[in-house]
């Protein structure tokens, strides 16, 4: 009996129009759209939306004719899965295979030639650290702990918290070794940091190919200016105030299920800021005096890719927002090579 075949994953559907279908699960029903495929056909690709636990998948028409297409189910191992239902007389009528993006699916039939897939995918291991100089009232689980929160909802990401308190910075060379991805808030403690740790971290960048999401003063820490080799300072403040951020890039991953959003109250920066040419300007912040600043960006340094996002005040529950958080996951998975 196989007994790991239990958990639905998500339930998958043909369309012959998806951007009709995806709007009516997202505008109407209120699913949330939380990854892209692209699909065989130019134009097209496979839509993950999620509903609660599981997720609805929208499939172009390529796959099949209009309506269901299979039921999905998690497993650890979809090749022992299906040898394991082969043994038991079921029909299998796909081994598994390299789907991408760290996925490995199989598919089988029940007795009434439902197709029913075995799922698998390798997670992002995501470390989030903080300084932890964030106030309690504001963060009582520390920034890291808020973002982690948020990610941990999603089956791809598997999560960890780190603070400079911690041994070794909470940055050893066993919880880098560990990590795809590492998230980093920073405000005043950056020269905390010492080369031990700096020369690790840079080393997991350039040479393994971790990602590294640096927030907001982040822009000021010893890891984000060594990758970056200049000063990573910026021209002017803005005045505190609204902050409205514009998608420039609205078909990049990062963009994925972003609009454009205003945070009320925030700290500005100002041109020129002082980073190499990124390799992409995805957003950008306009403040009330006009005052612009390039507020999500993204580069590759060696094999590693790096996205800073500017917003991220401490005093202000910025994190919380919906449209903040789900930029922080966009680029989790786009820096771990996941789009």
């Amino acid at each position: 009996m196989s007994r790991n075949v239990s958990k639905i994953h998500k339930i998958a559907i043909v369309t012959d129009d998806l951007k009709k279908t995806e709007e009516f699960y997202t505008k109407v029903l209120g699913l949330e759209p939380i990854e892209r495929f692209p699909a065989t056909k130019p134009g097209d690709e496979y839509i993950f939306l999620r509903a609660g636990d599981i997720i609805l998948e929208l499939i172009p028409s390529e796959a099949g004719p209009v309506g269901f297409h299979h039921i999905s189910f998690m497993v650890d191992d979809p090749s022992a899965e299906l040898a394991a239902l082969k043994g038991e007389g079921v029909k299998c009528i796909m081994d598994p295979v390299d789907a991408g993006s760290g996925i490995n699916i199989g598919f089988f039939e029940d007795p009434n030639g439902l197709k029913l897939q075995v799922f698998c995918r390798t997670k992002v291991k995501t470390l989030v650290w903080s300084e932890r100089s964030e106030p309690s009232d504001v963060y009582p689980d520390g920034i890291n702990g808020a973002i982690a929160e948020y990610l941990k909802q999603f089956t791809v990401f598997d999560v960890r918290t780190a603070q400079i308190t911690d041994d070794k910075f909470g940055l050893s060379e066993e919880a880098l070794n560990w990590a795809d991805v590492l998230i980093w808030w920073g405000h005043v403690r950056h020269n905390d940091i010492d080369d031990t740790t700096l020369n690790r971290i840079v080393k997991r960048v350039k040479d393994d190919g971790m990602g590294f999401v640096p927030i907001h003063s982040s822009h000021y820490s010893r890891p984000f200016k060594t990758l970056m080799g200049t000063p990573c300072g910026f021209g002017s403040s803005a005045p505190w105030g609204p902050e409205k951020i514009s998608v420039e890039l609205p078909d990049h991953p990062i963009s994925e299920g972003v609009e454009d959003f205003t945070i009320e109250e925030e700290e500005g920066y100002g041109e020129p800021f002082q980073v190499p040419e990124p390799s992409a300007v995805v957003l950008k912040s306009t403040y009330k005096d006009g005052t612009t600043f390039r507020s999500g960006i993204t580069f590759e340094v060696g094999k590693g890719r790096i996205f800073y996002f500017r917003p991220g005040h401490e005093t202000f529950p910025i994190m919380k927002l919906e449209m903040v958080r789900r930029i922080i996951r966009n680029a989790a998975l786009w820096v771990a090579h996941r789009h």
